[in-house]
């Protein structure tokens, strides 16, 4: 399982109450269904060259402003509302052909 995107960002200012300012471009905030998945990926990662980014995110923590670009922090309500929209195309098409 892969973690799901909550929010997805671009950097708007530099880290708030950093002493050695690093340059970011992109922020994303990564939900995942479970400890045990979070630690899958961690495992899985760890055999890749990708290995230190992860790392070296999970040991620092950085405040910095940011813009919302992607905020999906509901995802089973809109997997219900898509269906929803899509349950209702043939009933308003019924609807329109027996005007």
């Amino acid at each position: 399982m892969v973690g799901f995107p909550l929010l997805g960002s671009t950097v708007k200012g530099k880290f708030i109450d950093e002493d050695n300012p690093e340059d970011w471009d992109v922020v994303a905030l990564i939900r995942y269904r479970s400890v045990k998945d979070m630690m899958n990926m961690m495992i899985e990662m760890s055999e890749t060259d990708l290995s230190q980014h992860k790392w070296a995110s999970i040991e620092k923590t950085h405040v910095f402003p940011a813009q919302i670009q992607i905020a999906l922090f509901l995802p089973k309500i809109l997997v219900t509302l898509i269906f929803l929209i899509l349950a209702s195309i043939p009933i308003l098409i019924k609807r329109t052909k027996s005007k």
